[in-house]
């Protein structure tokens, strides 16, 4: 709703880093099983550009495993047509004929599911390389290190690190822990923007603000187009700042957020075709909408 090239641009350093991370001339000496290596440590060390705030665009997919192919099988060079073997089939275990490379699109999905690491089991959930855990990690072991069996993602992660013994990392290698999502901050965002409105959130989860916006999300009326706004915006713009506080150390304060998002939606609102009724008036006079700048039917 806010236009992937907004997005695909906020992605471009992502697609920059990975360049470089391989275009490095100390790697053009590599075997092959060297490039693999890099490769996977690669693909593990970038999750935290999208742990669990949004879907990359596809283009940002391809062009990064363009990057990562054209790397693998011309001898660190990065041209174009040396592929050996079709990505999709590298991208197979290596007990089905491939290479264990993980595939973004799956990865990308498999974060997502993450979320803050509060509901997604530690152990037993399928939500890395190597999950579930428990294959690897007896009941004994789990117990041993002074966690639970019932502990989730967010038990075994510390300020983006495994708190889990050293020696784990030998069973796990290049495996980086995800950064999970602060939900107390998209919480205040989420609460000032729907107090804007006028409207106490019901919801302050995004499961369940989903849940609660899915089923009536196909409605064309004046307060499901707003909300969808919002939703949009918010994702958006907190995915954003995320992503700046990660890798630029650059922070902004919620009430800033906030102020950003309700202009991003009075704009786009300001654009939008409506029938002229009650409920429209009434957000134009939330929004501070004047009634000669709004397209009415």
């Amino acid at each position: 709703m806010l236009g992937m090239l907004q997005i695909y641009r906020d992605c471009c350093g992502l697609i920059e880093r990975v360049r470089n991370r391989v275009s490095d001339w100390k790697n053009k000496f590599l075997s092959f099983a060297g490039r693999l290596q890099l490769v996977q440590s690669v693909l593990s060390s970038m999750h935290v550009y999208w742990a669990t705030m949004s879907m990359l665009p596809d283009g940002v997919i391809k062009e990064i495993e363009q990057v990562l192919r054209n790397f693998l099988w011309s001898q660190g060079s990065l041209q174009k047509g040396k592929s050996k073997v079709a990505w999709d089939v590298v991208c197979l275990s290596k007990n089905e004929g491939g290479l264990g490379i993980r595939s973004l699109h799956d990865f990308n999905i498999a974060l997502l599911s993450v979320g803050n690491g509060r509901s997604t089991s530690a152990w037993y959930d399928n939500w890395c390389d190597f999950s579930p855990l428990i294959t690897s990690l007896s009941p004994g072991m789990i117990t041993n290190a002074g966690f639970t069996l019932n502990a989730c993602v967010g038990n075994i992660v510390s300020n983006e690190a495994w708190s889990w013994p050293n020696e784990w990392s030998n069973q796990f290698p290049n495996l980086a822990a995800p950064s999970l999502v602060n939900n107390v901050a998209n919480k205040w965002v989420w609460s000032d923007v729907c107090g804007f409105t006028g409207n106490q959130p019901v919801h302050i989860d995004w499961e369940s603000i989903l849940a609660a916006i899915i089923p009536e999300s196909k409605k064309k009326t004046i307060d499901i187009i707003v909300m969808k706004l919002i939703l949009a915006a918010t994702s958006y713009f907190i995915w954003q700042e995320r992503n700046a506080r990660l890798f630029r150390q650059e922070e902004r304060p919620v009430h800033k957020l906030t102020e950003i998002i309700i202009a991003t939606v009075h704009m786009k609102l300001i654009s939008m075709k409506f029938k002229n009724n009650s409920k429209v008036l009434k957000h134009l006079e939330t929004w501070k909408i004047p009634l000669g700048m709004l397209n009415l039917a």
